[in-house]
C-alpha cells in the first residue's frame, strides 16, 4: 500500500500551536522567517484568521515532507498528489493555489536546507527541480502572482537555523489512529494499520487484542452508508489476520538467542555473509559478530517502513558500543532491502538524538530490549 494511499488521519495528527514550528522566541528559525513572510501577504493578512491559516499550511508542509520521507519510490512521480495536499483544511477558498505554493515553498526549503545530503538522492533533487519549476513557468492554474508566491517566500539562500528536525517526531501513535480516526479511514487503511502493529515488537496475544480493537470499532460504531462495503471489506481482512494468529506458535523470545547458543547460530547457513557486502561491514567493531549483529538488525527492521523504526536497531547497537553508524553508501549496499528515502534520516536516527527520541515513554519498551539484546553481543566469544 502507497502511502499516499493511507488516509491522512492514520499518520498525521495535527499541531495545534505554531510555536511547535517556531521554535524559541529569542531565535529567528527558517520557520519564523517564513511565518513573519507569508503573515505579510495580503490574502493572509485579510483573512478571517490569519494565524489558522498559516498553522494549517505548516501542518500541511509537514505532512507533505513526512510523505516525501517515506516514500519509497520516485517522490516526484507523487508532486500532483502532494500539490493537492498543499491547500488541505485551508478555508480560503478562493485562493487555494496561492496557498498551495505558499506550502510547497516551505517544503522546498525544507528540502533545499540540507542540500549536502538531499544531493546525494537524486530522487529528492529530481523533486526539488520539479516543484521548482512548476512554480515557475505560467501553466494552467500557476499565474504570474501564483509563481510570486512561490518565489517570496524561498529561503534557499538563508543560513538561518531550523526547527526541521520536530519532522521526525513520531506523527502518530497507532492504537490511537485505530481508536480515534474517523471510522472509514480506519476501514480504508486497515492494511496499513495491520502492518505498523508489526507482532515481531510483541506477542500474538497483544496483536489479536489491537485487531480486536478496531474490529469491534468497525462492527459496532455507526458509519457513513456509502462507506459501509469497505467496511465490511476491512472486517473479513481482520478476521483472516486473527485466524492465522490464532494458529500461529508464540515467539519464544525477541529473537530467539541466549549466550549459551550464539556462537552455534552464528555457524548457521543463514548467518553467512553474502560476499557483496563484505567490503561493506566496516563499521561493525567485531567481525566475528558481524554475522550475528547483522541478522539482528534485520530481525529487527522487517516489516518496517518508516525511518525511525527502521534505524531503531542501529541506533541501539550505536549506544552499546558495537558499531559507528554507518556511511550513506555502506547502507544503501548492506541494508538494500530496507532502504531509506535521503541520508538525512540516516544521520538523524542513528545519533544521540535518535537516543534520546527513542527512550521516551512511546519507544522506550522496544528499544530497551534492543539494547538487552545487544548488550549479550559483548560478553559473546568465538
Amino acid at each position: 500500500m502507497a502511502i499516499t494511499d493511507i488516509p491522512r488521519t492514520l499518520v498525521y495528527k495535527d499541531v495545534e500551536d505554531i510555536n511547535y514550528f517556531l521554535g524559541n522566541d529569542s531565535t529567528i528559525t527558517l520557520e519564523r522567517e517564513f511565518y513573519d513572510r507569508t503573515y505579510k501577504l495580503p490574502f493572509i493578512r485579510l483573512s478571517d484568521n490569519p494565524l489558522l491559516c498559516i498553522l494549517s499550511m505548516f501542518n500541511n508542509a509537514r505532512y507533505i515532507y513526512y510523505l516525501i520521507e517515506c516514500e519509497e519510490g520516485n517522490p516526484s512521480l507523487c508532486l500532483s498528489f502532494y500539490l493537492e495536499k498543499a491547500a488541505d483544511k485551508i478555508e480560503i477558498t478562493e485562493k487555494k493555489d496561492h496557498i498551495a505554493a505558499a506550502t510547497m515553498s516551505l517544503v522546498y526549503s525544507w528540502l533545499d536546507h540540507n542540500d549536502d545530503q538531499a544531493s546525494k538522492n537524486t530522487d529528492i533533487t529530481d523533486l526539488k527541480l520539479n516543484i521548482y519549476l512548476h512554480f515557475s513557468k505560467k501553466e494552467g492554474a500557476v499565474t504570474e502572482e501564483i509563481i510570486c508566491v512561490f518565489h517570496s517566500l524561498l529561503m534557499k539562500n538563508s543560513n538561518l537555523p531550523t526547527t526541521k528536525d520536530t519532522l521526525f517526531d513520531n506523527l502518530r501513535d497507532i492504537d490511537e489512529c485505530a481508536m480515534n480516526a474517523p471510522i472509514q479511514d480506519v476501514a480504508k487503511g486497515i492494511d496499513y494499520l495491520m502492518e505498523c502493529y508489526d507482532p515481531k515488537n510483541g506477542t500474538n496475544v497483544e496483536h489479536c487484542s489491537f485487531l480486536n480493537k478496531i474490529l469491534k470499532r468497525l462492527e459496532n460504531e455507526k458509519s457513513p452508508t456509502n462507506d459501509s462495503r469497505t467496511i465490511e471489506k476491512a472486517v473479513i481482512r481482520i478476521k483472516q489476520r486473527l485466524q492465522f494468529l490464532d494458529s500461529s506458535p508464540e515467539p519464544e523470545s525477541s529473537n530467539g538467542y541466549s549466550l549459551d547458543n550464539l556462537d552455534i547460530i552464528a555457524l548457521e547457513e543463514d548467518l553467512k555473509i553474502p560476499p557483496e557486502i563484505i567490503k561493506h561491514i566496516e563499521w561493525i567493531s567485531n567481525f566475528k559478530k558481524a554475522p550475528i549483529i547483522l541478522k539482528t538488525i534485520r530481525d529487527y527492521m522487517e516489516g518496517k517502513t518508516k525511518p525511525k523504526d527502521l534505524l531503531m536497531p542501529l541506533c541501539a547497537a550505536l549506544e552499546v558500543g558495537l558499531i559507528r553508524k554507518p556511511t550513506w553508501k555502506e547502507y544503501e549496499i548492506v541494508f538494500k532491502d530496507h532502504s531509506i528515502s535521503s541520508d538525512t534520516s540516516l544521520s538523524y536516527w542513528v545519533s544521540s538524538t535518535g537516543m534520546n527520541y527513542y527512550k521516551d515513554k512511546n519507544s522506550s519498551t522496544i528499544y530497551n530490549e534492543m539494547l538487552g539484546e545487544f548488550t549479550k553481543f559483548k560478553d559473546l566469544t568465538f
